[in-house]
Formats: C-alpha cells, sequence, structure tokens
C-alpha cells in the first residue's frame, strides 16, 4: 500500500490522550524521506503500535522528546485531521484543549 501525505505518526508518551493509561505525541509527515526517517528513528504509523513499542521499551531510558508537549503546528494539524474548526487566535491551551476533547468524541 502507498503512503499519503500529508500524514501522522505516533510515539508514547506524549500530551494526547490514547488508549486508558496511555499517551501520545504526533509527528506530521508531508513526504517519503521524512517518513522514512521518522520510522527510522522509532516514530510508529498507528497508535497501537506505539503504545505497545512503549509498553515493551526499557524504562531505564529516558527520552525529553517523545515525551515533550505538543506544537501548535502538531495542534493545528491533529484539529484538521480531526476535521474540527480552531481559531487561529486561540490560546496554545485552549486548542489543546478543544482538539482532546475531539479526540475523546472519536473513541
Amino acid at each position: 500500500m502507498k503512503d499519503e501525505f500529508p500524514t501522522l505518526l505516533y510515539k508514547c508518551p506524549g500530551a494526547w490522550l490514547g488508549p486508558p493509561g496511555f499517551t501520545f505525541s504526533t509527528l506530521p509527515i508531508r513526504k517519503q524521506e521524512s517518513l522514512d526517517a521518522a520510522l527510522k528513528e522509532g516514530w510508529f504509523k498507528t497508535v497501537p503500535e506505539a503504545v505497545e513499542a512503549y509498553k515493551n521499551k526499557d524504562k531505564s531510558v529516558d527520552d525529553p522528546v517523545s515525551s515533550a508537549p505538543p506544537t501548535r503546528e502538531e495542534m493545528f494539524e491533529q484539529a484538521k485531521l480531526l476535521k474540527i474548526r480552531v481559531d487561529h487566535r486561540w490560546s496554545n491551551q485552549k486548542l489543546l484543549a478543544v482538539v482532546n476533547a475531539a479526540y475523546k468524541e472519536t473513541k
């Protein structure tokens, strides 16, 4: 199956609410070269794959990048994928709350 762009990749943990007990980060990808590089760096095509990898990860290794809060660009990308309207004047806190609420509704 051919990859479609733009797309998102996932890594646990992160700022987005995921399956019960887990959170995940997103990484917007726009071209094949970026996808290949990110997959080699430990990003995954689905949230379940990211959760499973995190469950099996050596817990003694700390990865500050994956636990960073989402960037404003990531939040707008997530809003676009969830097909919700957002106002670019909103604060990061409000934007995150709206996107997280919309994500919960999809579950």
